[in-house]
């Protein structure tokens, strides 16, 4: 090779060669060479939806397990559009709880007071609220602290996690 000065060339594999894009067309050629010319444009667009109706729903494939192209493509999930979801009102808010157990939220121009529990206090949290509840989390545990049903009608949101007061006979406990 080198008396001659000829030098060695390697196609690039990333790219689709001249022959596969043959070996694509050469069937539809094949088919179509086998029946009568077509004399009008309609009449070869009636043999090439025929040829594409063989080859896809009736020619198996062996890579596709001898099923034919068109059962793989229906056999396969579809994607679909996301569902439709309802504008709401969804917040996330970095707070920390005050000394007395509880944090101070404003919503629709309303403040509201959020009672999480005295044991709580000055623990970072993050409150995330959607548009019935408001769930209060522990920055540095990812505990749940408290969740509360939204009130509009209300100013102090109390916590549904915690469990109603014990009755005992002195009432001021």
């Amino acid at each position: 090779m080198r008396r001659r000065s000829l030098s060695r060339q390697f196609q690039n594999s990333t790219l689709p060669s001249p022959a596969s894009a043959a070996a694509r067309i050469t069937p539809q050629k094949r088919w179509l060479a086998a029946r009568p010319a077509a004399r009008t444009i309609a009449e070869l667009q009636t043999q090439l939806d025929t040829f594409r109706d063989h080859y896809n729903e009736h020619r198996p494939h062996r890579a596709l397990d001898r099923s034919t192209p068109g059962q793989a493509y229906r056999a396969t999930p579809k994607a679909l559009p996301a569902e439709a979801r309802t504008p709401g009102h969804y917040r996330i808010r970095y707070d920390r709880i005050d000394d007395t157990g509880k944090i101070s939220l404003r919503r629709a121009g309303r403040m509201h007071h959020l009672g999480i529990g005295r044991k709580h206090a000055h623990t970072r949290i993050l409150a995330l609220a959607d548009n019935t509840t408001i769930t209060v989390i522990a920055l540095h545990t990812g505990e749940v602290l408290s969740t509360h049903t939204i009130n509009p009608a209300r100013s102090y949101w109390t916590n549904n996690t915690k469990g109603p007061r014990p009755e005992t006979g002195d009432p001021l406990k």
